[in-house]
């Protein structure tokens, strides 16, 4: 069992998931900036945005593959020992991401800094739930995710708008900065003695193996890889299909941001209300409907007027659908391991940033072959694939009672 450490006050327990949250805060800008600095970074590397879109895919792939390998290994190791090493890592890494003299030399801080984000949020959310009781676990969770919530809000655009100014390398500079201050504090307020119970990855496989399982991580791997596929190349979309400037990248991911963050929390409520698959179907159902209607607009509406605010309506939307998906699909992996739901959730998380990793090499390979305003069809045709894959899952096999999803 975790060993438990209670808090003399409210406001020190308080504290420390504060700065847990500011260090998932860290770590969610540096898994989504990118997505903003595509273009500073191919135009000062000297490749192109296909090529500069492997950063992404390396990240997302490296997360998902090793992230649970390097979790298990580390399992034993006393948790505030393994955070601020992790952090110490993370900060190190940044600072050699943004000295990067050339781009293969980038890619591989960003496989080092791929292994400390999933590490780092996999040990965080375990500590926090040692600081609390078992009545507090959930919210104290919901703390540190926060800080990624608010990361894909705010930390993305104002990395964007960072890059704007000062180049994408201060990005990257200021991204160490905010790691170093909550390395600091976690390295003040955080008691010695903290263990976990150690999953082993024969555990991790066999939860893996549960053919109910399987269909929902593919349908999560689906709904991403549809998603990335167009979100990784949204900068140069914006500016060459819509006629958005530069200027106005920073605007478009704080729209995409601010969708995200509404989605999970809609996304939630509904699974509680509706049942997972129907937020599920419906939710991917308006991905559909949204991408389909971007393609419209950079066919019929670049550079028009009014083309900025539907644009911008649409990302919104787009982003809300989508990220509405995760809440749910973790509700039903929930519901079908209640005996090994970190176990289930960690494999979600895995097919996620596959997902991921796989939609941004989609991305780059569309480029390759076809103008960039058919990424938003790619999406689409991808998110028809994951609608097909969620309804053939739930009559293959039957619906999880309501309340285990709940």
């Amino acid at each position: 069992m975790y060993a438990r450490h209670s808090c003399k006050t409210e406001k020190i327990m308080d504290s420390r998931l504060v700065w847990l949250a500011i260090g998932a805060f860290a770590v969610g800008t540096e898994a989504f900036v990118l997505s903003g600095l595509l273009p500073h970074v191919a135009d000062d590397l000297l490749v192109n945005i296909a090529q500069a879109g492997y950063l992404i895919t390396v990240f997302a792939l490296t997360y998902a593959l090793l992230g649970p390998v390097v979790a298990t290994l580390t399992g034993d190791m006393e948790r505030r020992r393994l955070l601020l090493a992790v952090l110490i890592v993370f900060v190190a890494a940044n600072i050699l991401a943004a000295a990067s003299p050339g781009f293969y030399s980038l890619m591989a801080a960003r496989i080092l800094l791929a292994v400390c984000c999933a590490l780092y949020m996999a040990v965080a959310n375990s500590v926090a739930v040692s600081l609390v009781e078992p009545e507090r676990r959930g919210r104290a969770i919901a703390i540190v995710m926060g800080g990624v919530t608010i990361a894909t809000a705010a930390g993305v655009p104002i990395g964007t708008l960072i890059a704007n100014y000062g180049g994408w390398r201060s990005t990257f500079a200021v991204i160490a900065a905010v790691g170093t201050i909550a390395t600091i504090a976690l390295w003040k307020n955080l008691p010695g003695g903290l263990h976990a119970p150690k999953i082993t990855m024969t555990e991790r496989l066999s939860v893996a193996t549960q053919p109910r399982i399987v269909g929902t991580l593919l349908v999560t791997m689906l709904v991403m890889m549809a998603g990335f596929t167009l979100i990784t190349y949204i900068a140069p979309f914006a500016t060459a299909a819509i006629g958005i400037t530069q200027a106005g990248i920073p605007w478009v991911m704080l729209t995409f941001g601010i969708g995200a963050a509404f989605g999970n929390i809609i996304g939630g409520i509904a699974a509680d209300r509706f049942g997972a698959v129907v937020t599920i179907s419906c939710a991917i159902a308006g991905t559909i409907v949204t991408l389909l209607l971007l393609a419209l607009t950079a066919k019929l509406m670049a550079s028009g007027p009014g083309t900025t605010v539907v644009f911008h309506g649409l990302v919104f939307i787009w982003s809300l659908a989508g990220w509405a998906t995760v809440p749910a699909l973790s509700s039903r992996i929930a519901g079908f391991a209640p005996e090994a739901t970190a176990v289930g959730l960690s494999l979600n998380g895995s097919a996620l940033y596959l997902g991921a990793a796989l939609g941004s090499a989609t991305g780059s390979l569309v480029l390759s072959y076809a103008s960039i305003e058919v990424l938003s069809l790619a999406g689409a045709s991808i998110s028809v694939c994951a609608l097909l894959a969620a309804f053939f899952f739930v009559r293959l096999h039957k619906e999880a009672p309501r309340e285990a999803l709940n």
